[in-house]
This record gives C-alpha cells, sequence and structure tokens, in this order.
C-alpha cells in the first residue's frame, strides 16, 4: 500500500487473495506482488481508495433582528469542509423545514414577515461522507409599531385639576410620552414609559401623545389626546349700592370682569338666609318697585 502514490510503500503481510481496511484517514493505493515458482514476482494492478475529508457545515453569520414592514440581509457561509448542497430555513424552530435550492456560500432574506431560522447543509465528497449542518442563524421579525390609542380628551378648570391618560392598544414599548401646549409647534419630551400617565394642576390646554417603538422598527406615535383648561371663574364685580324709597324705585345692576358665562343672578330680602333664583344670563339686572331691601350677586 502507498499514502504517497508509491513514493514509499508499506508491505502488508498479507498471502490471502482479500485485504480488509479499516478507518483509513488518508486516500491510499493498494497491489498485490504475485509469485510464480522459480518465475520473477508481478504485481496486480493497482486499486485506489480515495479518502474523502469529514463534511463540515462551517460557520454561518449572523444572527438579526428586523422589522416585518421592511427587511434584507445576506447570511454569508465560512469555514466549511465540503460542498454546499442547499439551504434550509423554518419559521417554526425547525418543527418543519423548508428547503432552499442554493448551492452557493450566501443566501438572501427581503421583507420576512415572521422570524425565521437559518442553516446550510455541507457534504464532503461523493456522498462517502455524511452530511454536515452549520451552526443556525435567527433573523427576528419585529412587529411593526403601533402607537395604539390614548384616552380621553378632558375639560379642566385652570390650577386646580388632575387625571390619568390611558394608552391600549399599542405594539411595541413606549420610549416616551410627549406634550405640547402650542399646538406642537413646541414639544415636552416626558421621560415616561408606561402606559399610563397623571397630569395635575394644568394651567394651560396641553395635548399629550405616545411614541412607541417595536424593536428594529420605526417608531409609531399614538393618537392625540387634548386636555382643555378653562380659566377659573371669576364673579367680578356688580355694581353699585343704592338707597332708594320702598314702592316707587327703579334701576339697573350691572357687572363687569367676569371670568367664565354667567349662569343666573340671585337675589334675597334676608341676608341669604333664602335665596331667589334669577333666569338671567346677561350682565345686567333690572329692578323696580322693591319695598324691602334686597341684595343682588351673580353666578
Amino acid at each position: 500500500s502507498s499514502d504517497d502514490n508509491w513514493s514509499t510503500t508499506n508491505s502488508i503481510a498479507n498471502t490471502t487473495t482479500s485485504l480488509t481496511y479499516t478507518n483509513l484517514s488518508t486516500t491510499t493505493k493498494y497491489r498485490a506482488v504475485v509469485t510464480s515458482g522459480a518465475c520473477s514476482s508481478d504485481n496486480s494492478n493497482e486499486i485506489t481508495i480515495t479518502v474523502d475529508p469529514s463534511s463540515s457545515g462551517g460557520a454561518l453569520t449572523s444572527n438579526a433582528t428586523v422589522c416585518e414592514t421592511s427587511n434584507s440581509g445576506t447570511l454569508n457561509l465560512i469555514g466549511f469542509v465540503g460542498s454546499v448542497t442547499r439551504w434550509e430555513s423554518s419559521t417554526n424552530n425547525w418543527g418543519s423545514t423548508t428547503n432552499i435550492v442554493n448551492t452557493t456560500t450566501s443566501q438572501a432574506y427581503n421583507n420576512l414577515s415572521t422570524t425565521t431560522k437559518y442553516r446550510v447543509v455541507v457534504s464532503s465528497g461523493a456522498g462517502a461522507c455524511a452530511s454536515a449542518n452549520s451552526n443556525e442563524v435567527t433573523i427576528t421579525v419585529d412587529p411593526a409599531s403601533d402607537g395604539g390609542t390614548l384616552s380621553t380628551d378632558a375639560t379642566v378648570c385652570s390650577g386646580s385639576n388632575s387625571g390619568t391618560l390611558t394608552l391600549a392598544g399599542s405594539v411595541g414599548s413606549v420610549t416616551r410620552w410627549e406634550s405640547s401646549d402650542d399646538n406642537w409647534t413646541t414639544t415636552n419630551n416626558i421621560a415616561n414609559v408606561t402606559t399610563s400617565l397623571t397630569y395635575t394642576n394644568l394651567t394651560a390646554t396641553t395635548k399629550y401623545r405616545v411614541v412607541v417603538t417595536s424593536g428594529a422598527c420605526v417608531s409609531d406615535i399614538s393618537n392625540e389626546i387634548t386636555i382643555t383648561v378653562d380659566p377659573a371663574a371669576n364673579g367680578g364685580t356688580l355694581s353699585s349700592d343704592a338707597t332708594v324709597c320702598e314702592g316707587s324705585n327703579s334701576g339697573t345692576l350691572t357687572v363687569t370682569g367676569v371670568v367664565g358665562s354667567i349662569t343666573r343672578w340671585e337675589s334675597s330680602d334676608d341676608n341669604w338666609a333664602t335665596t331667589t333664583n334669577i333666569s338671567n344670563t346677561t350682565t345686567s339686572q333690572a329692578y323696580t318697585n322693591l319695598n324691602v331691601t334686597t341684595k343682588y350677586r351673580v353666578v
């Protein structure tokens, strides 16, 4: 036998017509030397046991995280031994496998909609060696960001108010909340990554929204809600006191400097022990022919 094309020869002590070989690690040639009596020896033909190296799947690179709405990339195989037989992919952790007709060392992916694993099957030689798989890589596909629904609009009074805003139906993680009191000409970033936000004692009408980000995806913004802040009511100044004669008198009271809308006027002839509501939502109230001292005020 020889593993260097007969540059050197290994004599095998075997005088039978058969020879068993086992666990060869290199390509080896064999021949038999035959002698007939007093005649010179003669060699048989040679045969070659070609030893293919064991298959090695090599190293597949690399894991990635992408967004379902738009993604692409290329996987590359290095350090393998043998020839690429095919690529394989799976979307259920190899519960089922999709064979990809590709015998090159690279595989492109594009616009995946679900997390997908890939691996490469490599075979050394003409089928003498068992195939080997590369490592697997995972392309994790994040769902598209969805800002969700923020609720709800409210109207409050300036300086003494509170409430809680709640986000529902979002996809991804809350990156931050944002607010504005000038219709988003300027924006105030709020360091809050939860799905609720409490406001308190606002003095100006304020809008809120939430920025949500899902993994590798572009952020999305929720709807906006508005907390309308009404100025605190101010009853204004009612003028003016007067002294009149019972039974024959008249005059008009006028209120100025109010903040808000007039709900009603009120009067009392017993220093507010009892109150008479007057259905008047204007800024003036006439009186005529009063026969008892009467107080007035505006709500």
